[in-house]
């Protein structure tokens, strides 16, 4: 029934409305309308179930046959009904047919063990395990023909093919199917973990070794390991229910956790000698531990155990997990952020992700990086925050490098050189001298490393966000030629870089950037700009030795900065030597840490709070050539004129002190 809205007349008493009756009658009718659309739902009903309460109301129905106490309605066969019961305890029901051709039903599966067996059904486990793949889209495989991109499990290993295939192309031999996973999970409680191919086949079958007590955590889903003797004790796979290749590269992942006792170096591979293991130590947190070991000898079985030493140890283990390197991005990419990473990751993996995937997530912990890292084009790379970790090794000059190419993403990672923190305590709790301490050592970067963080060479659509770079003593970030070509530069966005000789460095022709909501502390230049059409806006460039050094170029300057903080510098704030375009700084405070404007032309000052005295020291072209400051509120500061006889040609105009009040001021 459509809404029916009462007619109240054009104004109050000109009969031309609803009668009372005819309203109140639409207001019972429309009221009918909601309670019926509305009623409660009140649950499953059964042919032989009584309805309860009064009023109102509706039932699901799916089992066929007659609802006597529900008026006697009829649901029919492979249908789905709704029973409904109006105002007046009338019932109703519609109903709709069932499409069964797509059902399936588990305990119909059957599985063929023995010649001498005809059927028999699924265990509960297989059946678990069965539906686990049916949600997963994936088949067990069998001799029949399948389509490119179908997935299948074959002697526990996951795989998918790339053509279609033929009944006699199986997986592992024929070329058509590729290794997606190699591997074994949980796949049923109360038993270790293992595959179940669900062929009869039992692959993975671990066995307690050598006293190891074990037992089953129901409460935490877990298998509870007790170590409480001298030697070798833990879990065997013998070789014969192995499922791993021999003399290959394997990642394990090992969830576990000590719950008391000694603190344990756990080992998994072979036993024989450091080499052909990896060891993980339990901690009181369950966490996902990641080891590898180096071309893995199982041809007598894999092995979990704890040393040959006394240990009294409790540990629990929820889950075992191993692949290949050739396998191992595809499990990251999707479960990544809980694993932990252990020190056998290196650069030398993260350079292998980067060349296979254009996805990679990083894990947490820290990584040690030897050898420079190279970034194709169209990749992106994600961290954990503040957990990922990727440590500058020693000798290592550039930490990345992306040169050359176009669309990469980095966010979430934090980037460390082997610089130390720089020792704050100076002026306005700044850095200390030593380092750059005039305005010549500022624009000359006197005593400068040669080591980066992030070196990039005319690239476009690079985005860098979220990120911590910090400790190198050449540039956190150095930008050569990107955007020279007057389109696309590079954006960094909300990230945190101290502790550098030079935080970024926007080499000449660095051009078409832009930066936005980071901050640029404790290095002794926090920006270095040396080109044109660069956009700052939000960032924060404090306590520095110098918080912006800019310098003529090619094309220089003629760039904004706005709404931003030069705070707490020590030497300089602002440091301008001979720009020929001007520079525009809006809206910004600049308070301790003087201005240093050297021979330049057009640069504009224009209301911002500054509470530090401006040197202006002389300008580009002589006569004529001016720079501006508007509008400003002067704390404390002042301006000095032909700052060492140079004449700088000001224009003030509308600024509160500074000469703002001086009847002789500058003004004009």
């Amino acid at each position: 029934m459509a809404q029916q809205v009462i007619n109240i007349g054009t104004v109050a008493g000109d009969g031309t409305g609803d009668t009372l009756r005819d309203s109140q009658r639409k207001v019972n009718e429309n009221f009918s309308e909601v309670y019926t659309r509305y009623a409660p739902n009140l649950g499953l009903a059964t042919p032989t179930d009584t309805p309860t309460g009064t009023g109102i109301a509706y039932w699901d129905a799916l089992v066929a046959g007659t609802y006597t106490n529900f008026g006697g309605v009829v649901l029919a066969a492979n249908s789905r009904g709704l029973i409904f019961r109006n105002s007046s305890g009338v019932f109703s029901i519609t109903q709709s047919t069932l499409d069964l051709t797509v059902k399936v039903n588990v305990s119909d599966v059957i599985n063929t063990l023995t010649s001498s067996e005809t059927t028999k059904p699924l265990s509960a486990a297989q059946g678990k395990i069965l539906n686990e793949k049916i949600a997963k889209g994936i088949t067990t495989w069998t001799a029949i023909v399948f389509a490119s991109g179908d997935q299948v499990n074959y002697l526990g290993k996951d795989w998918v093919s790339n053509a279609a295939t033929l009944s006699t192309d199986i997986p592992g031999t024929s070329t058509k199917w590729v290794e997606r996973l190699s591997g074994y999970v949980s796949a049923e409680i109360g038993v270790l973990p293992k595959i179940n191919t669900l062929d009869s086949n039992t692959l993975g079958d671990w066995l307690p070794n050598a006293g190891v007590v074990t037992s089953y955590n129901t409460a935490q889903n877990a298998w509870t390991l007790t170590i409480n003797s001298n030697g070798y004790q833990g879990l065997n796979m013998p070789s014969a229910k192995n499922p791993f290749l021999i003399n290959t590269d394997y990642y394990f992942e090992i969830e576990t956790r000590l719950v008391s006792g000694d603190s344990v170096p756990m080992r998994i591979g072979h036993y024989t000698s450091a080499s052909t293991y990896a060891v993980f130590t339990p901690t009181a947190d369950w966490k996902i531990i990641r080891v590898k070991v180096n071309s893995a000898n199982f041809s007598d079985g894999i092995w979990l155990f704890a040393p040959n030493a006394i240990y009294n140890s409790v540990i629990e283990i929820r889950k075992i997990q191993g692949y290949t390197k050739q396998t191992q991005l595809s499990i990251i990419d999707t479960r990544l952020q809980a694993v932990e990473a252990n020190s056998v990751l290196t650069g030398a993996d993260i350079q292998g992700w980067i060349n296979t995937y254009d996805v990679v997530n990083l894990p947490s912990g820290t990584i040690t990086v030897n050898t420079q890292i190279v970034v194709p084009s169209g990749k992106r790379i994600v961290g954990v925050k503040g957990k990922t970790i990727l440590q500058a090794g020693a000798s290592l000059t550039n930490m990345f490098l992306i040169s050359n190419v176009t669309d990469v993403t980095m966010e979430n990672i934090t980037i460390k050189g082997t610089a130390a923190n720089t020792t704050l305590g100076g002026a306005h709790n700044g850095p200390f001298d030593g380092v750059v301490d005039t305005f010549t050592a500022a624009i000359s970067e006197t005593n400068i490393g040669t080591k980066s963080g992030i070196k990039l060479y005319q690239s476009e659509r690079i985005d860098i966000k979220n990120c911590s770079i910090s400790n190198f003593n050449a540039y956190g970030i150095l930008s050569d030629l990107c955007g020279s070509t007057y389109e696309y530069g590079i954006k960094l966005t909300d990230n945190y870089i101290s502790d550098n000789y030079c935080g970024l460095k926007l080499a000449d022709q660095s051009e078409y950037s832009s930066f936005m909501g980071n901050s640029f502390t404790k290095n002794q230049i926090g920006v270095r700009c040396d080109a044109g059409n660069n956009l700052f806006s939000n960032n924060h460039l404090d306590k520095n030795r110098v918080g912006l050094v800019m310098s003529n170029g090619i094309n220089d300057s003629h760039g904004t900065f706005s709404a931003c903080t030069f705070n707490h510098n020590t030497l300089y704030g602002i440091a301008l030597n001979e720009l020929i375009s001007g520079e525009i700084f809006t809206g910004c405070q600049i308070w301790f840490g003087h201005v240093y404007v050297k021979n330049s032309k057009g640069v504009v000052f224009n209301s911002c709070l500054i509470n530090s005295v401006i040197y202006a020291d002389g300008n580009k072209l002589g006569g004529g050539a001016w720079s501006f400051i508007n509008s400003m509120m002067f704390g404390s500061a002042d301006i000095v004129h032909n700052y060492l006889g140079n004449t700088s040609n000001l224009s003030l105009k509308g600024n509160l002190k500074a000469d703002g009040t001086s009847s002789a001021g500058f003004n004009n």
